[in-house]
């Protein structure tokens, strides 16, 4: 081989060669800018599940206050059955109206669905967080499987209600007064109510459920909820 023939071979290997590492650092700059970008979405994502996961929280707080009030007054009327003497009309009003109370939680879940429906869940990097996302937002749509023993348990408590006495003459003042009706005449029929048998087996049938909703479900959704946030949290720029 003469020596312009191995000039000629080396140029054109280095013509190769610089072709090559061309093509390569355009690829890795490419990628870089492709992990930068998804980067920026992921943090998006991440605020806007975050922002989604906070409203959740507040609402399920809110729920939490309300079912504990309505445990609250079961527990009560229970123990109200076996008094002696009772509290004053309103009051009793108060607890019996509240008997029927129920919390219900709607989560704030688009940005999740979107995610999940576009396929963009890939953005999140960490797998740990995808799984506790995933658990957390299939437990909030699964709900409490006893509720419907607690709905069944309300009607009774109006069908024993009304073996007592029409439910509207069971309201209290301040209910009384919302629904634009005349002040009750005469002393309201608690005392027989909280003696009824019907009542009280239907009371039991909708403070076992409501009970479970409160320890059972809310509780360990809120901390599930809570530790989800300071995961992403620590994750987010």
């Amino acid at each position: 081989m003469t020596d312009r023939s191995i000039g000629t071979a080396r140029r054109a290997f280095s013509e190769f060669v610089v072709i090559v590492v061309g093509v390569l650092v355009a690829l890795w700059i490419d990628a870089a800018y492709q992990a930068w970008e998804d980067r920026g979405h992921e943090q998006q994502a991440l605020t806007a599940l975050a922002a989604e996961l906070e409203e959740t929280l507040r609402r399920l707080d809110s729920a939490i206050q309300v079912q504990e009030r309505t445990v609250a007054a079961h527990r009560e009327l229970f123990q109200l059955s076996e008094a002696e003497s009772l509290p004053d009309q309103d009051s009793l009003g108060v607890l019996v109206g509240r008997a029927f109370y129920f919390a219900r939680l709607e989560p704030v879940r688009g940005t999740y669905d979107a995610l999940i429906g576009s396929g963009e869940i890939r953005l999140l990097r960490d797998h740990q967080m995808r799984d506790a996302l995933a658990r957390l937002f299939g437990t909030l749509a699964d709900g409490y499987e006893d509720e419907g023993m607690a709905d069944m348990g309300r009607v009774e408590l109006n069908l024993a209600m009304a073996e007592v006495g029409p439910p509207t003459t069971m309201w209290g003042a301040a209910v009384r007064s919302v629904m634009g009706l005349p002040p009750a005449e005469g002393p309201l029929p608690y005392e027989t109510l909280l003696r009824s048998p019907r009542y009280l087996a239907a009371l039991g049938i909708v403070a076992y459920p409501e009970q479970g909703v409160l320890q059972g479900y809310f509780r360990p959704l809120r901390e599930s909820l809570v530790a989800v946030l300071e995961q992403m949290a620590s994750q987010r720029d």
